[in-house]
């Protein structure tokens, strides 16, 4: 007669089933958080990058068509009766959303030098009645076939064209009183801004802050 000799198999009791359970857990939450943390400090350093990458442009681009041009003014903003008439061309210390750099011809049978080119930067914000708004810095350029005596605030684009210009930077806000520029002895321009990046979970900012001089 054959004897069977059966083997007694183990299995795990519910405590110790309860422990792994736990054990891969904390292994797992521990391992998630390293994740997020890297995939985090990832997107602020790229969001970063962006930000100084904006900052260059901005300053390398007003730098050069400052350099190119014989003057500025400056304006409180785009809209229309912010620039309406020569009363609104700001004086030192004064901060606005918009400045027009442009270029003269040579002296004409009036004595004056006529624009020949119009250059502008300005912010155009998502709520103007906000001073915290944020909104894309925008540029314009207005060649003028036949050189102009007539008044810059007749040349510039209107204000229901804000949006038509293309934005040299996306999200910016300005640190000048709520503006972005503040002129400085009537010549030169102060550009003082903050520029944003990212989402809604994770916004990123610096601030950029130079200097502006047409070469006269």
């Amino acid at each position: 007669m054959t004897n069977y000799h059966m083997k007694n198999k183990k299995g795990l009791t519910l405590t110790e089933i309860l422990i792994t359970l736990a054990i891969s857990g904390l292994l797992m939450t521990g391992i998630l958080g390293y994740y997020i943390n890297t995939a985090t400090g990832l997107f602020v350093t790229e969001q970063k990058m962006n930000i100084n990458q904006d900052i260059r442009t901005l300053t390398n681009e007003m730098t050069k068509t400052a350099r190119e041009s014989n003057g500025l003014i400056a304006f409180k903003s785009f809209a229309n009766t912010d620039r309406d008439s020569a009363d609104d061309y700001l004086t030192t210390e004064m901060t606005g959303d918009m400045v027009v750099f442009y270029k003269t011809g040579d002296l004409d049978s009036s004595g004056k030098r006529p624009y020949t080119d119009l250059v502008g930067y300005y912010r155009a914000p998502d709520d103007p009645s906000d001073p915290n708004s944020t909104g894309p810095v925008r540029r314009f350029e207005i060649n003028l076939s036949t050189p102009s005596n007539a008044a810059m605030t007749t040349l510039l684009p209107d204000e229901t064209t804000i949006n038509n210009y293309p934005a040299v930077v996306q999200i910016s806000r300005g640190l000048s009183n709520g503006k972005l520029f503040y002129v400085y002895k009537e010549r030169s321009v102060i550009v003082n801004g903050q520029i944003y990046h990212g989402n809604a979970a994770k916004r990123v900012t610096d601030t950029y802050n130079f200097t502006i001089s047409p070469r006269g």
